[in-house]
């Protein structure tokens, strides 16, 4: 258990640090760019019409994801779900599947999810992404279709 403890966290999160300590590779100043434009332009996202296909134990969600000045790179669009009792949550990532000719910025998204609840169980989400980042302990940003 130690060992694992040991490799999952404390192995990773060196790593991590030595990144973000060498100065030539620029990590650390490309993370406070990311997160001040993310925090500077949060609040420009958007959600649009939604279109769900719910039947034989899986549930497809399409939705009209506006990000604004974000680029669709230093984002995750997830489908998400409240965990049923003791369980997890349902976390699906959503994928882009096509542009949205009116705003320059936006796309359609989709997820299918294997599952047998209700559609209105599921919301769409935005959340930061960053492949240097610890989110949500560096960036609590999450942005919910309401």
């Amino acid at each position: 258990m130690l060992q694992e403890y040991v490799e999952r966290a404390y192995v990773p999160g060196a790593a991590a640090l030595r990144r973000r300590a060498d100065r030539e590779n620029g990590v650390s100043g490309a993370l406070e760019r990311w997160s001040r434009h993310l925090a500077q332009h949060w609040s420009a996202i958007r959600f649009g019409d939604r279109i769900e296909h719910a039947g034989a134990g899986q549930l497809t969600v399409t939705v009209a994801v506006h990000l604004g000045a974000i680029s669709d790179q230093s984002v995750r669009v997830e489908l998400y779900a409240d965990p049923e009792s003791a369980g997890a949550p349902i976390v699906q990532a959503m994928t882009p599947v096509t542009t949205l000719s009116a705003a320059p910025s936006a796309a359609l998204y989709r997820a299918t999810v294997n599952t047998v609840r209700p559609p209105a169980d599921f919301t769409a989400r935005v959340v930061p992404w960053h492949p240097d980042a610890r989110v949500p302990i560096e960036l609590p940003l999450i942005a919910w279709q309401r």
